[in-house]
């Protein structure tokens, strides 16, 4: 009898035995040596191995683990139109070769996915081929064994053992649609990176140029490389790239597009054009690009990211905040996600929400003393002031010259009434030109006017904030009120002038107004200010109270019972206060 077709076919456990060697975890590396993504490489034969090349960007190291034992690794050849780089990992793998099959599987042929899912550690998932699809000339693997992140670049093997594809997760509507890249083009990769050595060679330059911050020489050399390779999306990536550190959104959308155009996946390319489109005014469009890259790759913290981004371009905050919130989870040593998230909460007033996402960036970059000080900041608006003054403490520590850690950690020290330090403090701040040095002087204008009541000192430093910052009203108001209080009527009506023809529905700029003419025994020009103050917003007893004494000095004792009743019924102690002052006195009725 002739034995079944399958009789030969390899069990799950023995894929597993024959691949495990050769289907290693790749971990992708900082400057500093650390870890920041876990992905998958498979071994085509002793010391050379195989992954996509878009999962590399951005890495300053790589390196391939089985179990304890660690093998360097670099890129050795990269065929970027297949999206296959080719790696050099001196004694990793086993010694006998991998087979790889020379043709693409029939649909329904059972296969296994063995990859490093989620950075657990390499394991196996069994599946059929449920379609193979076309793309650009190019056949792609459809396959339902389960995969998840850290997949990508793991095997597909058939019942043989042979490779059959390398695994390029995605997910959809939260269905795995997965699929793989041919293994029979890894035989192709050497004679296709060849083929394009010159690549190389511009690829060399552009980083050199970027390294440099050499924009505008950049654009140049990205350029002429779109003419030399037209069909490189690499080539137009880095000129998009160079023309956004232009600031030449047009450009830059140009060439993101034709990026995409080439390489209709291309993850930098989808984010880049979403941003330029977010920046010219277009959110919504850019938006739809930004999700369309979803269907690449679902769990890329890079894309959420920008979808937040966007969100928040388009006054979306709810959304803004879960997509940051989702990058945070994909990636959590992504600083960026958790800063914005810091941001998101402290636009939406919630300062323990800030704090507790600030305190996720300073976790992930512990050295950064700006970090320490945005975490002071938080601290500060969380009325958290001891907290505050440790973290600003924290990033003096680490850059003793940084201007703007003296400024918050004298912000915090006046929280704590600790007037004289917090003085020292800003004015060492300021000395060592921090970024933002109208913040510096406003706060050194609080402490000498709201605490110290130190007038003269007060206007000067009002003064030099508001030279900083022109278009602070609020900075001119205190300044204002400081030459008020000073006796410089003149300079202080001045003010309160331009203040009330710059917004006259403010109520501020009416109401001291009156109370410059008050001083000035001008009654009746400080009634009509106060008047028009209060239409504005009527719970202000002391304006209230300020009318009522205008009213009396200028002999309208009708009006004065008048607004006592208003003031009556809005504020019973400030009304007791005005009937002891304008009223008893004078044995009127109220």
């Amino acid at each position: 009898m002739a034995p079944a077709l399958d009789a030969f076919a390899l069990t799950a456990q023995e894929i597993y035995r024959r691949t495990e060697g050769n289907v290693l975890a790749l971990e992708l590396l900082d400057e500093k040596g650390g870890v920041v993504s876990f992905l998958t490489a498979v071994v085509l034969e002793q010391g050379t191995a195989v992954t996509q090349c878009d999962l590399l960007e951005g890495a300053a190291g790589l390196r391939l683990r089985s179990g304890d034992t660690l093998f360097p690794a670099k890129v050795e050849h990269r065929d970027s139109g297949r999206n296959l780089c080719m790696l050099s990992a001196p004694g990793a793998g086993s010694p006998r070769p991998q087979e790889v099959r020379d043709s693409d599987p029939e649909v329904g042929t059972q296969v296994y996915a063995v990859s490093n899912a989620l950075g657990l550690g390499v394991g196996i998932a069994e599946g059929v081929v449920s379609g193979i699809r076309k793309s650009r000339g190019e056949s792609f693997i459809q396959f339902t064994a389960a995969i998840a992140p850290g997949s990508e670049g793991g095997g597909l093997f058939d019942a043989d053992g042979r490779l059959v594809g390398l695994i390029n997760y995605r997910q959809r509507d939260g269905q795995n649609v997965n699929f793989a890249l041919p293994a029979r083009w890894t035989k192709d990769i050497k004679q296709r990176a060849a083929s394009i050595d010159a690549e190389g060679a511009w690829r060399a330059k552009a980083v050199a140029l970027n390294r440099e911050l050499k924009w505008e020489n950049l654009a140049e050399h990205a350029a002429a490389w779109t003419q030399a390779l037209q069909d490189s999306t690499e080539a137009w990536l880095w000129l998009g790239f160079a023309q956004e550190q232009r600031k030449d959104w047009p450009a830059a959308e140009h060439a993101y597009r034709e990026a995409l155009q080439r390489g209709p996946s291309a993850i930098e390319a989808g984010i880049g054009l979403a941003k330029a489109l977010a920046v010219q005014g277009k959110p919504k469009e850019g938006l739809d690009v930004a999700r369309s890259m979803l269907a690449y790759r679902q769990e890329d913290a890079r894309i959420w990211f920008t979808i937040g981004l966007v969100e928040a371009a388009l006054s979306h905050p709810n959304e803004a905040r879960q997509a940051f919130e989702r990058a945070a989870r994909l990636a959590p040593w992504n600083r960026d996600a958790h800063a914005a998230l810091a941001g998101m909460a402290r636009l939406g007033g919630d300062w323990s929400g800030a704090v507790a996402a600030q305190q996720q960036v300073v976790r992930i970059d512990s050295q950064n003393p700006v970090a320490w000080v945005e975490l002071a900041q938080m601290y500060l608006l969380a009325g958290r002031a001891e907290r505050a003054l440790a973290s600003a403490d924290r990033a003096i520590d680490l850059a003793p010259t940084n201007g703007d850690a003296w400024i918050f950690k004298g912000g915090a020290l006046r929280a704590l009434k600790r007037h004289r330090e917090a003085i020292d403090a800003l004015k060492k701040g300021l000395a060592l030109q921090p970024h933002r040095p109208a913040l510096g002087w406003r706060w050194l204008g609080d402490i000498y006017y709201l605490d110290l009541r130190l007038f003269p000192e007060a206007i000067a430093a009002y003064r030099e904030a508001s030279r900083l910052e022109p278009g602070d009203a609020s900075l001119r108001g205190s300044l204002a009120v400081a030459l008020k209080d000073n006796y410089q009527f003149e300079e202080a009506l001045a003010l309160f002038e331009q203040l009330k023809t710059d917004n006259p529905n403010d109520p501020f700029p009416w109401r001291q107004v009156g109370f410059v003419h008050g001083y000035l025994a001008q009654a009746e020009t400080a009634i009509p200010a106060y008047e028009q103050s209060l239409s504005l917003d009527p719970k202000q007893p002391k304006v209230w109270l300020a009318l009522m004494e205008a009213y009396h000095t200028a002999g309208r004792q009708g009006d004065v019972k008048r607004v006592y009743r208003k003031l009556l019924a809005l504020d019973p102690a400030w009304a007791e206060r005005a009937y002891r002052s304008l009223i008893l006195p004078y044995g009127v009725a109220p």
